[in-house]
């Protein structure tokens, strides 16, 4: 499946424009194109992004240079491809389930992004394109 999706400021002043997609899954073998990952705070520098670990808090992780992800199960293989720059991931060891999240922000929100200088904008009359393409395989 294919989703391409465009969108155009047509006002007349800058607008923020974040974008975040969020695939639920159950957890499996993950492989992800990324450069680095870098954990969102204090309980995810603890766990491992590899790894779905013991049961504890919630983590989430942020996978620097990603484009695409690869999940494998007993079964199923699901590759999530996006043109988007930035790629969460988000763990939950209690329900054995991940979040992977395309998107152009970060799960922050809008404040911590404009503080940070990340806030995506579109200008007046910019349009922005995205892609995302899931791929599902028998494995």
């Amino acid at each position: 499946m294919r989703v391409t999706d465009t969108v155009t400021n047509r006002g007349h002043e800058p607008e923020p424009a974040p974008l975040l997609l969020h695939v639920n899954l159950l957890w499996g073998e993950l492989d992800v194109d990324s450069t680095e990952a870098v954990p969102r705070d204090a309980a995810a520098a603890a766990g491992d992004w590899r790894t779905l670990g013991p049961p504890g808090p919630e983590r989430v992780y942020e996978h620097l240079g990603a484009r695409r992800t690869t999940l494998t199960r007993p079964g199923l293989r699901l590759t999530i491809s996006s043109s988007l720059p930035r790629l969460w991931q988000w763990v939950e060891p209690a329900y054995g389930v991940l979040a992977l999240e395309p998107a152009n922000c970060s799960v922050l929100g809008r404040a911590a992004d404009r503080a940070a200088r990340r806030l995506p904008v579109l200008s007046p009359g910019e349009e922005r394109t995205t892609t995302l393409e899931l791929a599902v395989e028998a494995a």
